[in-house]
């Protein structure tokens, strides 16, 4: 019933029922994720925070709160905070693409573009068919003025649509 609420949009009933099971049992980490996660819907990030904190409190190798903590942390700009939880995902999951790019397009923010490379090459040695990977890569490369290697990965990006 959780699931079903949340993905037609009822946060108010899918809350309700999550507090309903949380007070039953207080310490399963996915119920506090899945509340932090519909209060993040909600926008409502202190709240979801505390959630997510709750969840790793029970759990600390529970990567999805740490990534949704990275989004929020992202979403307020704090941007090192972000990049920190985002490093602890990668900890738990060392081959967590999509982490590996949410650090990189925070690092292009912060104009630490060695870093945000590093992180693209993890991403894209994990998954090659990361598009996006290759794209803010292919954008490092020409604020870089490394023309031949940004158009390489532009062309690998081109080449997905053909596929």
């Amino acid at each position: 019933i959780i699931l079903d609420d949340c993905i037609g949009k009822n946060f108010t009933k899918s809350i309700h029922y999550l507090d309903k099971a949380i007070k039953s049992n207080n310490n399963i980490a996915e119920l506090y994720s899945l509340r932090g996660t519909v209060e993040l819907e909600l926008k409502k990030y202190d709240t979801a925070t505390n959630n997510f904190k709750k969840a790793i409190e029970i759990d600390k190798d529970f990567k999805d709160a740490y990534f949704n903590l990275g989004v929020i942390s992202k979403y307020k700009n704090e941007l090192i905070k972000a990049v920190n939880y985002f490093d602890k995902v990668t900890l738990v999951d060392k081959k967590n693409v999509r982490a590996f790019s949410n650090k990189a397009f925070i690092k292009i923010q912060l104009r630490d573009f060695n870093s945000a490379l590093s992180d693209l090459n993890k991403a894209i040695e994990y998954d090659p068919n990361y598009i996006n990977a290759y794209l803010q890569r292919g954008n490092i490369y020409k604020e870089l003025k490394l023309f031949d290697e940004s158009l390489k990965d532009y062309n690998k990006v081109l080449s997905f649509k053909d596929s």
